[in-house]
């Protein structure tokens, strides 16, 4: 910048202004009729879309409810299962404690019940899931430690394998 000069604007170091000054009431309906012109953009409508909905809630016997509010870390997100009593598109009827509550199907997850006929009681397979973490907790020990529980168990002619 050069004191006395005319500021110039970085397109016209290049070309020169090819525009010729325009008298401001000509200029004014120019930007009237322009402006006569637009036409504004439709409106969106974010609500049409739908939140997901797990397909097996349309089936199901029986939900969890997702717990609201805050809630310590080790608690569960989800109470239940619950036995649904009714259904529509966005409510649910379920059992809870003797009790019926309409529960928003914001809320709510399939639960995946095991069959009455299964073949294994309930009571073995919770046995079964407690020595698999266990065996998990065990394979984090030292190796020395491993080794004594093993050779321990070997006069009882244990199967446990650790890798």
């Amino acid at each position: 910048m050069v004191f006395g000069k005319t500021l110039v604007l970085p397109g016209e170091f290049f070309e020169p202004s090819s525009q010729t000054r325009t008298d401001p009431s000509e200029f004014l309906l120019r930007l009237r009729e322009t402006f006569r012109t637009l036409k504004p953009t439709p409106a969106s409508c974010h609500s049409s879309t739908s939140c997901f909905m797990h397909t097996a809630l349309k089936t199901c016997s029986h939900v969890f409810v997702r717990v609201e509010g805050l809630k310590p870390s080790s608690t569960a997100s989800y109470q239940g299962p619950f036995e649904v009593l009714s259904r529509t598109n966005k409510h649910f009827t379920i059992k809870i404690n003797d009790r019926t509550s309409t529960i928003s199907i914001d809320r709510l997850k399939p639960a995946f019940l095991l069959n009455d006929t299964d073949s294994s009681p309930s009571q073995y397979r919770k046995v079964t899931i407690r020595l698999y973490f266990l065996l998990d907790l065990i394979k984090m020990w030292p190796y020395q430690l491993r080794l004594a529980l093993v050779e321990r168990s070997d006069s009882t002619r244990s199967t446990c394998e650790f890798s």
